[in-house]
């Protein structure tokens, strides 16, 4: 009797003791650097300054701008999923850029090419920044600065937001936080180091949002969208027919969705943000 309590203690304390080690290594699962790529030939390679130390970054020029143009347009800050690098992104974009908004992509502290510690705080940190480079850049209206973030991004951007004021928020594949999802791995919230907590960074936002999902999303369960927009009703929820790394099925009609969406929320390059 007493061995077999002696194992139902240590049997927990066991695995909550692995949990706490090494639940960074599982949630930030960077891509190897042999897996980088070359930025485009019209991107602009920024290093922005973060307590971690410099932070990648690759800035996207809206496509016809004219470089002597004096009026700042529109921009989109993304933060990506845990697995992936900047150096996937830019083809994504191309309808964006071509609708008159510069993006930026951002890295994460220890992804990439970029030095320190992959946290919570490290990427709130290193997203502000690079905000805040939009935001004194005179390209880019700071009224027009959209936070887009997919998967783990979604909850990156959940923590800016409640460092900086956007014109708007969009979250693909986003979960409500990182302390709900654990428990399908039967993990107390007290062992929980990075909790991305975006329904309550959500409860502080007054903004636009776009919440977009997979309805076959075996990673981050279509129901974690459904509870975010329960909690924001004014925030609009498009379910797409892909799972969570095929989604969207197609990037041109979830552009075209994105940009009607900030159109009807007067986000254009011709238009500033509705106050």
């Amino acid at each position: 009797m007493l061995t077999a309590l002696l194992i139902l203690v240590l049997l927990p304390v066991g695995y909550w003791t692995l949990i706490w080690f090494a639940q960074r290594n599982l949630l930030y699962p960077a891509p190897p650097t042999s897996a980088a790529m070359r930025p485009p030939h019209d991107a602009e390679v920024l290093w922005l300054e973060a307590p971690e130390g410099p932070a990648e970054a690759w800035l996207l020029p809206a496509l016809g701008q004219n470089p002597g143009s004096s009026a700042p347009g529109p921009a989109i800050l993304f933060a990506h999923g845990n697995g992936e690098l900047i150096d996937y992104l830019p083809d994504r974009f191309g309808p964006a850029r071509a609708a008159g908004f510069a993006v930026l992509l951002v890295e994460y502290p220890g992804y990439g090419r970029s030095p320190g510690k992959t946290t919570e705080d490290s990427i709130r940190r290193t997203l502000v920044a690079g905000f805040d480079y939009l935001a004194a850049s005179p390209e880019i209206d700071p009224e027009r600065i959209v936070a887009f973030g997919r998967s783990l991004g979604g909850g990156a951007i959940g923590t800016l937001i409640g460092q900086r004021a956007v014109a708007a928020v969009i979250l693909q594949s986003t979960f409500r936080s990182i302390v709900h999802m654990s428990r399908r791995l039967l993990v107390p919230a007290f062992l929980v180091r990075d909790r991305f907590d975006t329904i309550g960074a959500l409860q502080q936002y007054r903004g636009p949002l776009l919440l977009v999902h997979g309805d076959r999303d075996d990673i981050v369960p279509l129901v974690e969208s459904e509870v975010l927009h329960a909690a924001y009703p004014d925030s609009e929820l498009v379910v797409l027919a892909c799972g969570h790394n095929d989604c969207p099925p197609s990037w041109p009609d979830h552009w075209r969705t994105i940009l009607t969406f900030l159109d009807k929320h007067g986000i254009t390059a011709t238009a500033k943000a509705t106050p």
